[in-house]
């Protein structure tokens, strides 16, 4: 195989617009400049039909040939990027064991491949996402750039694919916001880490499984999809603060009509609650005489009572040992296969939600408290129930993923796993930080997390990552919040984040 002489030099797609080309890699100046996709320099090929014996004396023979179409060039390079999306997304491969698949929400990766040649969109958010990171991590801006060019091509496409019936139901379309959203999350349409896009395309997730309905979400990829996407559903409502549509009796069971709940799905039906006890938190801040505030504290009381049940009872099917340093003391097991990692995850996500519990039920005891109690309120349920609770402190967990945090950005981990440990990472760096806010000192644990940052991640450094979700979520100042009802004021300021 030869290339064929006398042919320009210059880009497949300078060549096909007849323009000057500077061969620049891996894009062109020309087609950067004119928003084109620079179709690289692969010079077009021959096979010569020669067997070894003959070839070297008929070397000079015109023999037949097939000039290979620039759609292969294409494909080639797209199966490139992939077998590297690949590599740095999940450095096992893309088959999750079965074991891992029903104690983490990383299942759905497996269908990218499968899917991948039937949605356009996936297939962009894919390249655009192999790109980004390779440029990040050759610290090749060219690359870089290119990566941002396919992605606003993959949002073009994106837009298109919600008005046609057929694609906007189909899980293809799914597994592609998935991906758009990991995008975001690790550079974001300005090359920087954000949340803003990864909640948009969490809100196009949830848009696109509200128009089909519980029911089509029953068994296959459709079933995985949906299951593995509920924990960042319940994590956007937790940040809207409202009730999310997944909490409801028919997103709960009709899915799980011919397959048993997982580990997993049983703990993030309980994690489903948080939000509307969120939004009770909200109200409470809005009531104007004491009576109702204590019948709303009374409420939340109860909501929370119900949720450490639920743990407590789901916490006794599963052992989270292996990474609560608490147990098995320090340094950690560090993961090796995909299903340790998984309960890693799993482990984190419990700690998180019980991060959260404790903490409200904590700052509405603080609120309380700052309140003048007259001697009538001395009966009051709430302060009678107030102390019964056996969660535990915020610290207690706030600890626990504090002190493993870090076996997510271990080399075998891979850039999904990693991508799941900045959610419990930040819950507990924001609780750490409000603390040292407070107190006017760093904690011991909070200069662990400080020490990761400059830890290297995705061809960055972790705390890279973080940075963009503390400018542009904790912007309230904490002096001007914490006021006179300082519990609850605390408690909106520090659950602001999730």
């Amino acid at each position: 195989m030869v290339g064929v002489p006398g042919r320009s030099r210059g880009c497949i797609t300078c060549r096909k617009r007849k323009k000057g080309c500077d061969r620049r890699t891996p894009a062109c100046d020309r087609c950067v400049r004119a928003q084109l996709s620079c179709e690289g320099y692969e010079t077009d090929m021959i096979w010569l039909n020669s067997t070894a014996s003959t070839a070297y004396a008929k070397k000079r023979q015109s023999g037949s040939h097939v000039i290979l179409p620039d759609s292969f060039a294409r494909s080639a390079r797209e199966q490139l990027y992939f077998g590297l999306f690949w590599s740095i997304m999940i450095p096992d491969g893309p088959h999750f064991s079965p074991e891992s698949s029903d104690l983490s929400s990383v299942g759905w990766t497996r269908f990218i491949g499968d899917l991948y040649n039937t949605e356009t969109a996936l297939r962009y958010a894919t390249v655009a996402t192999a790109t980004s990171i390779l440029g990040r991590i050759n610290n090749d801006e060219q690359l870089r750039l290119k990566g941002l060019q396919v992605y606003n091509w993959t949002v073009q496409e994106m837009i298109k694919a919600v008005k046609q019936p057929s694609r906007a139901r189909s899980d293809s379309l799914v597994v592609a916001a998935r991906v758009m959203a990991l995008y975001e999350l690790f550079f974001g349409p300005d090359g920087d880490p954000g949340v803003a896009g990864w909640q948009r395309h969490s809100e196009g997730q949830l848009a696109m499984f509200l128009a089909r309905g519980p029911e089509s979400f029953i068994s296959g990829a459709s079933h995985q999809l949906f299951v593995d996407s509920r924990i960042n559903i319940i994590r956007l409502a937790i940040r809207q603060r409202c009730s999310s549509p997944f909490s409801s009796d028919d997103w709960k069971t009709i899915p799980w009509t011919i397959t048993e709940k997982s580990t997993k799905d049983k703990l993030i039906d309980i994690m489903s609650r948080i939000p509307d006890i969120l939004a009770q938190v909200d109200l409470l801040s809005e009531v104007g005489t004491q009576n109702s505030a204590d019948e709303i504290r009374e409420k939340i009381l109860q909501q929370c009572g119900e949720v450490e049940v639920a743990l407590a009872g789901w916490r006794v099917h599963v052992d989270l040992s292996i990474y609560d340093y608490a147990i098995t003391g320090l340094p950690l097991y560090i993961p090796q296969v995909d299903s340790e990692f998984s309960l890693l995850h799993l482990s984190c996500v419990y700690w998180s939600i019980c991060l959260m519990l404790s903490c409200i039920i904590e700052s509405i005891s603080e609120d309380l408290m700052v309140e003048d109690v007259s001697e009538d309120m001395t009966d009051s349920p709430y302060l009678k129930r107030q102390h019964q609770t056996c969660i535990g402190s915020p610290e207690q967990y706030a600890s626990k993923i504090v002190n493993c945090v870090h076996l997510f950005f271990e080399p075998m981990a891979g850039a999904v796993q990693g991508g799941s440990g900045l959610f419990p990472m930040v819950c507990a760096w924001r609780f750490y930080e409000l603390a040292a806010e407070s107190s006017g000192k760093r904690s011991a644990e909070l200069q662990t997390l400080y020490d990761l940052f400059g830890r290297s991640f995705m061809g960055n450094q972790v705390g890279r990552y973080l940075a963009h979700l503390r400018k542009s979520m904790w912007r309230h100042d904490l002096e001007a919040r914490c006021t006179r009802r300082a519990g609850l004021s605390r408690l909106k300021y520090w659950m602001a984040w999730v």
